[in-house]
């Protein structure tokens, strides 16, 4: 074994004598030279990397994986249980175990001298005492490994977990554990202990996902397949309800829930679904896995609060950031991750004095100081070389890239993650004196506060809140105002946001309980559950055969293929997506949440093909429609294109087929009235929809005097379509245009 990769592997490739080395990810490019010898001799790479770099033009070199199997890990965990439970009966088995290999190791000897004994009768009596011990021993190990394999129960969940905790570097290459130091712990195959003690070191994005392995190991097979993939059946469910989509109903009927489906509705459109008292089942693992399973199936954009939910129950509360448990439970070396090394103050004890690394190293672990690495150089070996017998309180402190760490160092430290979350709590006097800037800033636009602000917040640290107050409004605010009513304005303000005498502030503004920066964050924007749902429920792709050739036919086949390129174009660029962009699809004024829902409409109209009645807001185009109702009426019964024209009668009749001329469409808005026996009435009724109205091309149309020709736009103001003939009921046609009166297929949204 050799520490370089110089002078020595040359000497020793030379004389043909094996070596050993150590390396990285990557083969070092001058090493990877110098593996270019004779090739009789014998060089062994050894890596802690599962994926080792090897040049593309060095076919000489053979990759063997001698990493530990399931097998393995269940018998050295086996050991280590059995150790610490019953010490002797682990003692026998090592025992017996020698006395086996011993006796096999003798009775191999004696049979290759035999035939050169000279005392035949002894060898064979030895060897049939031999068998004799080696048969005694063999009943002897079965026995205690039927005691042993008691505890194989405990080493096998042992081994599970290690898997699942060795899987996290797929995460983050910082998450690196050693087999040996996991060996060592109290509470082999206890994912509570597991969970609270890794979890000190992961990043938060990562706790869920590590606690949901470890909840799910005692699950059923099949529920865990389920919240992997859902449904996994390849055809379409009947009787699917109009209020749930198709992936949804899927799963709905492979969990059980199609006989009931109609009292899961409520449940369905609730914002806050997981943690709804539908789902308040029994308190046990199954329950917790049903309810998780029901999640994921039907409102999957609830699953991550679910399988929060989920892993508190089972594992109990995040522990979250804590440097007191970490620095205890840590033995030498302690990694931090997300810290910049240069806010690090360095103070040099004597100066002019420079050390290198095994020297800091060594003087620190004698004086019980504390080293902080910042840069690799020097890094590696000095680490391995720690003494035993060091200073209880040194430390090796690391901040440095996740990659730029050897695996071996990574291995035997404690990871600290989190370490910046203290430092974002913010002081209960600054956020209510950002609320309080805010609503000046809002109310007086001629004054600048911006740098007032700055200067509040850097005395927010020093004065006491009361004192704080009267700094505020009385010198650095105050110092702007000139108007007397606006400065009396100003200190009622600061009694209502800086006193401590004021009443609650939640009569005022909402102050979280919790100081965190994310409390804080949630209420001053008030998230909301709809870009989630709305991101979730984005449509399938439309079928684009369309049986028929005739006009109608053809704009629906239109339609549709210009909506797969919409839900392609969505797929494609939706963190991109805005409001405004959204508008250049088709004409629109609803915000992007109501825009969403309202597309999901759309498509699922023309996926149904229920063509009795037209739902006319789902064309993007309506006039063209409307134009290939015409054609189709011309081409029957012959009257010219231009000669034809609309009846608009409302339908009241019950509707069982499509009509022979024109189309019954539904979905229209009246935007300032409302229809009430077929005429129009309350002039000041903002939306209501209307019936169903059957838009009938005629040539014989009857010329009513006094009808009100309500405009139709596709949305607010927006893209003319048609006039529909309304009858004006008790107010002339006059009194419905000054109330601009008209007809939408698109309102505001929600």
């Amino acid at each position: 074994v050799i520490e370089d990769s110089g002078d020595a592997l040359d000497e020793a490739t030379t004389r043909g004598v094996a070596v050993l080395i150590e390396v990285g990810e990557a083969i070092d490019p001058a090493l990877a030279q110098r593996l270019k010898s004779p090739k009789d001799s014998r060089i062994f790479l050894v890596t802690k990397h599962e994926q080792l770099r090897v040049p593309d033009d060095d076919d000489d070199v053979s990759v063997l994986d001698i990493s530990l199997r399931r097998s393995e890990l269940e018998e050295r965990l086996l050991r280590t249980v059995v150790s610490k439970e019953q010490p002797a009966l682990e003692r026998q088995a090592t025992d017996l175990a020698a006395r086996l290999v011993a006796g096999r190791a003798r009775l191999a000897d004696l049979d290759d001298e035999f035939l050169q004994s000279t005392d035949v009768l002894k060898t064979a009596k030895e060897r049939d005492e031999i068998l004799r011990q080696v048969s005694d021993a063999r009943e002897a190990q079965r026995k205690i490994n039927a005691k042993r394999d008691e505890y194989r129960p405990c080493a096998i969940r042992a081994a599970i977990l290690f898997e699942i905790l060795d899987s996290l570097k797929q995460l983050d290459p910082t998450y690196q554990y050693s087999f040996d130091e996991y060996l060592e712990s109290d509470c082999l195959g206890d994912s509570k202990h597991v969970y609270q003690t890794t979890c000190r070191g992961l990043a938060e994005r990562h706790r869920l996902v590590f606690g949901l392995q470890l909840c799910l190991v005692d699950a059923p097979r099949d529920a865990v397949e389920f919240l992997c993939h859902g449904s996994r059946t390849t055809t379409i469910q009947d009787n699917k309800p109009d209020w749930c989509s198709q992936d949804a109903w899927n799963n709905a009927c492979e969990l059980g829930l199609d006989a009931k489906v109609e009292e899961w509705k409520e449940w369905y459109h609730s914002p806050s679904a997981a943690n709804s008292e539908k789902l308040l089942l029994p308190n046990n693992s199954e329950s917790e896995i049903k309810r998780l399973c029901i999640v994921r199936g039907l409102r999957i954009d609830q699953f991550p609060e679910a399988a929060k939910r989920f892993v508190a129950a089972t594992l109990g509360p995040d522990p979250g950031f804590d440097l007191l448990e970490s620095f205890k439970s840590s033995k030498r070396v302690l990694v931090l991750k997300d810290v910049d090394p240069s806010l690090v103050h360095r103070l040099a004890r004597d100066l002019g004095k420079t050390l290198e690394p095994p020297e800091r190293i060594s003087e620190a672990a004698d004086a019980g100081s504390w080293v902080l690495f910042t840069t690799t150089t020097g890094l590696y070996r000095p680490l391995e070389k720690i003494p035993s017998n060091c200073h209880p309180d040194f430390r090796v402190w690391i901040s440095l890239s996740p990659t730029k760490i050897p695996i071996s160092v990574l291995q035997h430290a404690v990871k600290i993650s989190g370490g910046r979350a203290p430092v974002m709590m913010i002081p209960q006097t600054v956020f209510p004196l950002c609320w309080f800037h805010s609503v000046l800033t809002r109310r007086w636009r001629a004054y600048d506060f911006s740098f007032d602000f700055e200067i509040a917040k850097e005395f927010a640290s020093i004065y006491e809140k009361d004192l704080l107050r009267h700094v505020v409004s009385d010198v650095i605010y105050a110092g702007r105002i000139t108007d007397p009513q606006d400065l009396r304005v100003l200190h009622v303000y600061s009694q209502i946001f800086l006193d401590d005498q004021a009443p609650p502030p939640e009569e005022f503004y909402p102050c979280p309980s919790k100081k965190d920066a994310r409390a804080l964050l949630d209420v001053l924007f008030d998230r909301h559950q709809n870009p989630t749902v709305d991101d979730v429920e984005l449509p399938e792709p439309l079928d684009t055969l369309v049986e028929g050739d005739s006009p109608v036919d053809i704009v629906v086949a239109q339609e549709i293929d210009y909506y797969n390129k919409i839900l392609a174009t969505l797929r494609d660029d939706l963190p991109k997506t805005t409001d405004d962009n959204t508008l250049l699809f088709y004409p629109s004024v609803k915000p992007l949440g109501s825009w969403f829902k309202d597309l999901h409409k759309r498509v699922e109209f023309f996926r149904a093909r229920d063509f009795k009645v037209f739902w006319l807001p789902a064309f993007t185009n309506p006039r063209k429609f409307l134009s290939a109702l015409l054609v189709e009426t011309s081409r029957a019964t012959g009257v010219a294109f231009d000669a034809l024209t609309w009846d608009f009668p409302v339908v009241t009749d019950p509707i069982t087929q499509r009509p022979t001329e024109g189309a019954y469409c539904s979905g229209l808005l009246l935007e300032g009235a409302r229809l009430a026996d077929g005429a129009l009435c309350d002039p000041f009724f903002p939306i209501s929809p209307m019936p169903v109205i059957h838009f009938k091309p005629t040539t014989k149309k009857q010329q009513q005097k006094g009808l009100y020709a309500c405009p139709l736009y596709m949305c607010p103001r927006q893209a003319y379509v048609i006039s529909v003939d309304l009858q004006p009921g008790q107010h002339p046609p006059s009194v419905w245009i000054t109330r601009a009166t008209a007809l939408l297929l698109s309102d505001y949204g929600d």
